[in-house]
């Protein structure tokens, strides 16, 4: 397609030069040749931008999307990062929550034990000793969100921050793991 592009716009180009018509010639076979070269181009400029504008469409595959690795990774720390939030609106404003907003709050909770999965993708590269600790860390994360649902039905706003905090610090952990810069710095 990129050999196509450069094609289609020389033959556009080509199709605007003055054409070799004698003087001989009627009007008729002028106007004739000159809407052909008009139709020409238009038909070659036509498909020039329909070709070009396709790729501002660009399929995943194409770059929309983080690779594998990345992507969890990124997941991993929009869920940490979330927690402070979510903690705040409990700490703040627990009497004012409705039915809907627990059952948001249980789904976000669900996501962290979903994020046991990503620890583990993401720590996969790492030290034996290390993706040991990690997959530790991940079924203490699904430990700790499982039993969130509890306080959850029961709405005990005390309960579900103190495993927020607790999964919070596991997260810290898991990306303590990750470093690789000494503690003697």
């Amino acid at each position: 397609m990129q050999i196509l592009i450069p094609l289609l716009l020389v033959g556009s180009v080509a199709s605007f030069a003055p054409s070799s018509i004698s003087s001989s010639s009627s009007a008729t076979e002028l106007a004739a040749s000159s809407r052909r070269q008009i139709l020409g181009s238009a038909f070659v400029s036509a498909s020039t931008i329909l070709i070009g504008a396709s790729s501002a469409f660009a399929d995943v595959s194409e770059g929309n999307q983080l690779p594998d690795g990345a992507a969890q990774f990124s997941r991993l720390l929009k869920v940490k990062y979330d927690i402070p939030s979510v903690k705040k609106r409990l700490t703040e404003n627990a009497a004012d929550l409705d039915k809907k907003e627990w059952l948001n709050i249980g789904g976000f909770l669900r996501r962290i034990y979903a994020e046991a999965d990503d620890l583990k993708v993401v720590g996969g590269g790492l030290s034996p000793d290390k993706k040991k600790q990690g997959a530790e860390i991940a079924e203490q994360i699904r430990k700790y969100s499982k039993a969130g649902e509890a306080p959850i039905n029961a709405q005990d706003a005390p309960a579900v921050i103190n495993i927020l905090d607790k999964c919070d610090g596991l997260f810290g952990d898991f990306l303590d793991l990750l470093s690789d810069v000494p503690d003697e710095i």
